[in-house]
């Protein structure tokens, strides 16, 4: 066996338990830090509640205090949106189903004054006004 291969080897050797205990210590340290630091309270569920006026202001804002509230936001104003829009459809349809109701009121009419013509003709027909 080489001597200096050994010695190298030992030194690196050295080298690789000094850096396992300052690893060691520093994980210690931060494990006694977070020993000491108390756990948050836990939320109460009254904190979560939301009325739709806060929620309204909550659209109309630019910046939240994180990026949950900011999306929660940011759907809420997307569902505002689409209400919106819904509720002109509805009115676009409520038009559209009376003009249908009252073009398929005329169509009725003009059916019953062309029926009428056709049977008044009927009746007026002879059958000794075409005999030569």
């Amino acid at each position: 066996m080489d001597p200096h291969n050994h010695d190298a080897q030992m030194g690196n050797l050295e080298r690789i338990i000094a850096h396992q205990r300052e690893v060691g210590e520093r994980l210690d340290q931060m494990q006694a830090q977070h020993v000491e630091r108390p756990a948050p309270p836990l939320l109460d569920p009254a904190h979560y509640e939301t009325t739709i006026a806060q929620a309204r202001r909550m659209t109309e804002r630019e910046t939240h205090p994180s990026w949950f509230h900011a999306a929660y936001a940011d759907l809420a104003g997307r569902l505002a949106r689409v209400e919106d829009l819904l509720e002109a459809l509805d009115a676009s349809l409520s038009l559209l189903h009376t003009k249908m109701e009252t073009i398929i009121g005329q169509l009725v009419a003009a059916e019953r004054r062309t029926t009428q013509s056709e049977q008044r003709l009927h009746d007026d027909f002879r059958p000794e006004d075409t005999t030569p």
